[in-house]
């Protein structure tokens, strides 16, 4: 019989998750700056190829696109927006991050006893993107802190 009123809960929510979500703000429009500054864009296509690659993949594990974004509580069009910022990053990064044979080999003799027994192009695929995908984590990490410490921005609120 107690009304908690919509102010109670921002409020409180501010408290729990407030500078994090104003920090993803922030980075977000670092990126969307940064790759304006570049000429880099994203089309409307390659976010909908995105998600559609993302579907089909959801598919063969039995669930649905509306299903994921439930239970990550995301919508449609937050997903759009993650794919396009994702796209930006690596246009902006991921361009120049490459993978060497021996790399992949020596990933390979490292953790054998943990791959399981396929087809050796096929793991080698799958090892490659891995690694990419790591060292670009990497370099994204390196390049979003550098920009962010370039940056100035003004915080109005503090958390």
């Amino acid at each position: 019989g107690q009304p908690i009123s919509r102010l109670e809960v921002i409020k409180q929510t501010e408290k729990q998750s407030g500078k994090q979500t104003l920090e993803g703000l922030v980075r977000n429009a670092l990126i969307e700056q940064k790759a304006k500054e570049k000429n880099i864009s994203v089309t409307d296509k390659e976010v909908s190829d995105e998600i559609a690659k993302l579907q089909t993949n959801l598919k063969k594990q039995g669930q649905s696109l509306d299903q994921a974004l439930a239970t990550q509580g995301m919508t449609k069009e937050d997903l759009q927006r993650l794919i396009r910022l994702d796209k930006l990053v690596s246009k902006m990064i991921g361009k120049d991050v490459k993978v060497t044979d021996k790399e992949i080999n020596d990933y390979l003799e490292k953790n054998k006893a943990n791959l399981p027994d396929t087809d050796e192009a096929v793991l080698k695929k799958e090892v490659k993107a891995q690694l990419t995908q790591q060292k670009t984590n990497e370099k994204v990490r390196t390049w979003l802190a550098d920009v962010q410490k370039q940056a100035n921005v003004v915080y109005f609120i503090q958390y």
